[in-house]
């Protein structure tokens, strides 16, 4: 179980640029949603139910479509508010996830907090790091080796508790 989540704590890690960007991503969509015009909308009723399958004409709007047309408002509002939910969902798993290890990031010690900070989030190379910090590459692996076993050990923590739970 150890090795799953060493190897799971590795890929937060390894991916937490790519999660950064995503949540930025979503956080935008999430301010900015797309909204749905009332011309897309009658639009899309309009050429959606042609006779025998086919489009209708355009221009050509029957009194059902009508009917629906003169609703979109509401329509328009249930799409941009499944839209809105659809992102937070996607969103929220990710933000806990970085703000998880934001927090226990913390509670390592200050070397390796700069392990990681410099392989993972800067990724520098072993030689850019033991040029800044003044020792081996292989001192600086064998720091990073003991940052990722320490945060491991915090994962691991917590799963136990939750497994308990």
């Amino acid at each position: 179980m150890y090795n799953d989540i060493r190897r799971e704590v590795v890929h937060i890690l390894e991916n937490y640029s790519d999660t950064q960007r995503k949540i930025s991503l979503l956080r935008y969509e999430l301010e900015h949603p797309r909204q749905i015009t009332a011309d897309e909308l009658i639009g899309a009723l309009n050429f959606a139910h042609g006779e025998a399958g086919l489009p209708s004409a355009p221009g050509h709007i029957s009194n059902k479509t009508m009917y629906i047309a003169m609703s979109y408002q509401e329509t328009a509002a249930k799409e941009t508010q499944e839209l809105i939910n659809a992102i937070a969902m996607r969103l929220y798993p990710l933000e806990r996830e970085v703000s998880r290890l934001q927090h226990y990031m913390k509670l390592l010690t200050p070397s390796h907090q700069m392990i990681i900070e410099l392989y993972y989030f800067q990724q520098r190379t072993w030689e850019e790091i033991a040029e800044l910090k003044d020792m081996t590459p292989r001192t600086a692996q064998r720091l990073r080796q003991g940052a990722v076993a320490a945060l491991s050990e915090m994962y691991a923590y917590v799963y136990k508790q939750e497994d308990e739970i």
